[in-house]
């Protein structure tokens, strides 16, 4: 059972045609703590695919930023990057993220190097002028360091999933930023039991020192 490995476990995401195929968690009282904590409890690399006590763990937030770490052997957010290909940008627009009770569906419309600021801290999410402040900054930096699409409609109301990874330069981080588009979808009654509630889970997701042995840097 997965919650039998960690209790912080809530979600589970999936990129089609990248390696993204991970549970998400969050700690109750440290941010960084699955940074360098695995899903098993020991200490080190490559950690978990997480989000942080500022975010909701329904996903209601306007800005939902979910970490993990860029592992030089292709596992956690690694094949973000493969957004940097303008054609894999365009043709793999959809991101999944299952909890116990929906699946959600969201498009990518932007994938780009930024800065290395906070977004939750740096921003006013609070106010409708902040937040459109941060649309056109983020479309900005989006259009002039990687790719972003026009024809997706964002404003106050959206939901972002906003993806942060490290980058090629030690102050910027790498991003991908996807708007919910479906929450319709009911998950099906199997779903609990095969997946958040299972043992069905790739062992290099829970085992520390596998993954260490395997994967000891990031970039």
């Amino acid at each position: 059972m997965l919650r039998a490995i960690n209790k912080n476990i809530y979600a589970w995401i999936y990129i089609p045609e990248t390696n993204v195929d991970y549970p998400v968690l969050q700690h109750p009282d440290d941010d960084e703590y699955f940074l360098d904590h695995n899903m098993d409890g020991t200490y080190g690399y490559p950690g978990c695919i997480f989000t942080q006590m500022l975010n909701k763990k329904d996903f209601s937030d306007f800005n939902t930023v979910m970490y993990g770490h860029n592992m030089k052997d292709g596992t956690m957010f690694r094949t973000l990057h493969y957004y940097e290909n303008e054609e894999f940008f365009y043709n793999n627009p959809y991101i999944f993220i299952y909890t116990e009770d929906d699946v959600l569906v969201y498009e990518v419309f932007a994938a780009y190097n930024g800065g290395e600021e906070h977004i939750i801290n740096a921003n006013d999410f609070g106010t409708e002028e902040g937040i459109i402040a941060f649309l056109e900054k983020m479309q900005l930096e989006a259009v002039q360091n990687g790719y972003y699409r026009n024809d997706i409609e964002l404003d106050s109301n959206s939901h972002i999933l906003s993806l942060s990874t490290c980058s090629d330069l030690s102050d910027e981080r790498y991003l991908v930023l996807a708007v919910l588009v479906s929450d319709t979808f009911d998950v099906d009654e199997t779903f609990e039991e095969d997946v958040l509630n299972s043992d069905i889970i790739p062992n290099e997701a829970i085992d520390g020192d596998a993954m260490e042995n395997n994967a000891s840097q990031t970039e």
